[in-house]
């Protein structure tokens, strides 16, 4: 037989804040930012259109409240590059390295070193490939949250400097508890 069934579909952006009980790859990304790993600059490249999981969470109950179909993109209204994150970051705790400039783009043909690099040196996440960064060089990441606005009457309620500032707190507060856990197993 046939099935009748509602889909609704939410897409949500690079997707941060408190709380999480994992690491994704978003918060590899604002863990590593924090180590340093854009301490010499970086791409040309912006983060798919930031959003607080709790703004999240209000989309996908109020998706699951109200009649509606289709798509809804869940994103804050604005597009950040990867410059400005680390100058924002930088801004929230002085002690993350904000990066200088844009780099050359031959740089990124070698990202897999630069990535096993951060990690060895840093301790950060390996986060990035040569074939992931070469494909996002110079690519602006633009989302419209409008349906989802218009239909679900949803608004990102959080400031992404909120949202990062506590973000980074968590991150923290993790290192902080892991570092103790090793501590504790040793």
């Amino acid at each position: 037989g046939e099935h009748k069934v509602d889909l609704v579909t939410i897409l949500p952006g690079f997707v941060l804040g408190p709380p999480f009980l994992r690491r994704t790859t978003s918060l590899d990304i604002i863990e590593g930012a924090m180590l340093g790993i854009f301490r010499f600059g970086t791409a040309d490249v912006s983060l798919a259109t930031p959003v607080d999981v709790r703004d999240l969470v209000d989309a996908l109950i109020l998706a699951a409240e109200k009649p509606c179909e289709g798509r809804f993109i869940v994103a804050n209204d604005d597009t950040i590059s990867y410059l400005e994150l680390t100058r924002m970051m930088h801004r929230i705790d002085r002690r993350v390295p904000a990066a200088p400039f844009i780099l050359p783009d031959f740089v990124f043909r070698f990202t897999d070193f630069i990535d096993w690099f951060n990690a060895k040196t840093l301790g950060a996440p390996r986060i990035f490939t040569t074939q992931s960064a070469l494909g996002a060089l110079g690519r602006l990441n633009i989302a419209s949250n409008e349906k989802a606005r218009r239909e679900l009457g949803w608004t990102p309620k959080i400031p992404f400097e909120q949202c990062l500032a506590e973000t980074m707190s968590a991150l923290k507060e993790l290192r902080a508890a892991e570092k103790a856990e090793r501590r504790r197993k040793a």
